[in-house]
């Protein structure tokens, strides 16, 4: 393998990341239909290469599981289908990320109302926190 750093005029041309096989590092990890995994994300002419998928991985039960992510809100619901999506995708070393992102959020004991779950926001609701009498 051959390391090959795309100057910033090249890395932006989304048609040029298609024509250049082989592994890449991207930040950033999806679960959503806009996000890693889904083959209607394969950057293409019909899509002006806009999507984020550039090994052009396919697997028709993630494609089904990334839709089902993107209609599925309540967390109970949605946790079992991350775990397959992620699984599947381990499992077969479509994506491999370099690290996971973890947030940690400092409070007082006995803050509570604190968002948990994905992504790296989990201060975006503090007008709900309280604290325990």
């Amino acid at each position: 393998m051959t390391l090959f750093n795309l100057p910033a005029a090249l890395a932006n041309a989304l048609e040029n990341r298609v024509e250049r096989p082989g592994a890449g590092i991207y930040a950033g990890f999806s679960s959503g239909a806009s996000g890693t995994g889904h083959s209607k994300t394969i950057p293409s002419t019909q899509n002006r290469y806009s999507g984020g998928n550039f090994g052009g991985y396919r697997n028709p039960r993630i494609d089904a599981l990334v839709d089902q992510l993107d209609m599925t809100i309540p967390l109970e619901q949605r946790i079992p289908l991350l775990r397959e999506h992620v699984n599947i995708l381990m499992t077969e070393v479509a994506f491999w990320p370099m690290y996971w992102d973890v947030t940690n959020v400092m409070a007082l004991k006995g803050v509570k109302g604190i968002a948990t779950g994905e992504g790296p926001y989990h201060t975006w609701n503090f007008f709900e926190w309280d604290k325990e009498a």
